[in-house]
């Protein structure tokens, strides 16, 4: 079927394509359109289900209605496939596209590379606005490159300095009950930065799920050592890494619980977008209509129910 043209109207209604794109766009000013004929003109748009070049309007109103979606994508997201990023990609791009934007999905593998395509992509005027994730540990310089650029953006995840972002709560806050089970006394999350095994050490503090910024190298001398719990989100860091584990933990979504090895102890969550949503609103609300957030604007929201915990595994 082929798209709706501004002629495809004017033909309908019996004007000229200049009169319709005046009208479409809101732009009339010196041109003389009476309220019946307006009426039908939109009305005749509506029902050929005619939608507006967003890149052609935004060079007439200077403003760009393009979000780039930048996700951090390691091998271990490609893995995951069906997971977060496609669910988190989806939720954004529909919501968008409720307020008349249009997404670019944009992958990073490290701090650097993130900077480096949000800088290219803001100098040749390509978007108006971002959402993205962070890399845990390294990201002080693509948010502080972010607050300094003037860009509306909203960020996933927990930024290391004040910044306009959205972040789960409470995925972790079950570690003090796991680390009593095992008998540990210690936890890390385990993850990647630039394909290699780091871990955050874990404090019982309400925080993101409070573990720490720095990562630590990964070392079989720690997550070998019985006294501590080795945390993943999501099995495939586990089935990936070389490493022996005394104490490994998954935290995963309730679609992969297959992936999930016999005999690892896991808690089971069915995912929230609440955190997709109010991303999408805040952003959209400032490409828009300028409202840009006051102050830090930090929201912290529920991270997605526990289903339940399996402990598969020998107690302490």
């Amino acid at each position: 079927m082929s798209r709706t043209t501004l002629k495809d109207i004017a033909r309908a209604c019996g004007v000229t394509p200049t009169l319709v794109w005046a009208v479409v766009n809101g732009r009339l000013g010196k041109i003389t359109c009476v309220p019946e004929k307006k009426r039908l003109i939109l009305e005749t748009a509506r029902k050929m289900g005619y939608r507006p070049n967003v890149f052609a309007r935004s060079m007439v109103k200077r403003n760009v209605p393009v979000a780039a979606l930048m996700f951090n994508m390691t091998e271990a997201n490609r893995v995951r496939g069906s997971g977060y990023f496609a669910r988190r990609a989806a939720a954004l791009t529909f919501g968008l596209e409720k307020y008349q934007i249009e997404s670019l999905l944009v992958f990073y593998r490290s701090e650097e590379e993130q900077i480096e395509k949000f800088d290219a992509l803001r100098s040749k005027g390509l978007i108006g606005g971002v959402i993205s994730n962070l890399i845990p540990g390294a990201n002080l310089n693509f948010v502080s490159c972010l607050v300094d650029s003037g860009v509306p953006y909203v960020i996933m995840g927990r930024p290391r300095i004040p910044a306009v972002s959205v972040s789960p709560d409470g995925r972790c806050a079950f570690i003090g009950e796991c680390l009593k089970h095992v008998g540990a006394r210690r936890a890390y999350l385990y993850q990647e930065m630039e394909n290699r095994p780091v871990l955050f050490p874990w404090y019982d503090r309400p925080d993101y799920y409070r573990f720490d910024y720095a990562p630590l190298p990964a070392e079989e001398s720690v997550t070998a050592d019985p006294e501590n719990l080795i945390v993943f989100l999501g099995a495939d860091y586990l089935l990936r890494s070389p490493l022996r584990f005394a104490h490994p933990f998954i935290a995963e979504e309730e679609q992969l619980e297959y992936l999930i090895p016999a005999g690892i102890p896991y808690a089971l969550f069915r995912s929230s977008a609440s955190n997709s949503e109010r991303a999408v609103q805040i952003l959209a609300e400032w490409m828009l209509g300028g409202k840009a957030p006051q102050g830090d604007c930090r929201q912290t929201l529920p991270g997605g129910d526990l289903i339940k915990i399996v402990w598969n595994g020998p107690g302490k």
